[in-house]
């Protein structure tokens, strides 16, 4: 059975796409990536930070960028894929200098994959500026490495984590400080506001180059 494919609108959409892939494994080297396509558009969708399970603090924080496609022919794809199975593509793609990509065949079970926030209902809540979210991200990742010196083991590297990232974020102190470190992880702190809409728990940071997720028990 052939699998379901997908075509891109031009190599810049490629290179778009490709550079998305990377940013998701650079932060985790096991990336997996959700691809739904929705009638000519393909959802890309990345979890920068997310929890393991029960009890897990870390802030769930996904990556949302979308694509128009040539056609629909993707519409009703709904996969959960390996990262590295699309880097496979990239390459096979710039071999043939053609504009289609199958979906990956083999499929992973992630926990933030099971997770789908509304599509509809979503009233602005908040104007942030994008330079202070760069700034908060960037004092997330530094206070991370500080509290986790050379040697130290897994599980308190992932403690440091959860403490820094779940920490409140300035000027919306309801989402979580990991929303920016998703920013900059996912290349979307483009261009000088992010504006922050809100559907009951759920929260969507917004650029010109894609969406942040993240949930959250309050209102900015």
């Amino acid at each position: 059975m052939d699998q379901p494919a997908f075509e891109l609108q031009s190599k810049a959409d490629a290179a778009d796409l490709r550079q998305f892939t990377a940013r998701m494994q650079r932060v985790d080297s096991g990336a997996a990536l959700r691809l739904t396509g929705v009638g000519d558009v393909l959802v890309v969708s990345g979890a920068p930070l997310y929890p393991k399970g029960l009890g897990d603090e870390l802030p769930l924080v996904i990556a949302m960028r979308a694509l128009r496609l040539r056609s629909g022919s993707a519409d009703g794809i709904d996969a959960v894929v390996p990262a590295s199975g699309l880097t496979d593509r990239f390459a096979r793609m710039e071999r043939t200098g053609g504009l289609d990509i199958g979906v990956p065949p083999a499929e992973v079970r992630m926990p933030w994959a099971a997770v789908t926030p509304p599509r509809a209902g979503w009233r602005e809540a908040a104007q942030l500026s994008v330079e202070k979210l760069r700034e908060a991200a960037a004092w997330g990742v530094a206070a991370v490495a500080e509290a986790s010196p050379s040697g130290a083991g897994a599980l308190a590297v992932d403690k440091v984590r959860r403490t820094v990232w779940s920490r409140p974020l300035p000027d919306c102190e309801i989402a979580p400080l990991g929303a920016a470190f998703g920013m900059d992880a996912a290349g979307f702190d483009v261009g000088e506001t992010a504006t922050v809409y809100r559907a009951g728990p759920w929260l969507r940071f917004a650029t010109p180059a894609g969406f942040i997720i993240t949930r959250s028990n309050e209102i900015c």
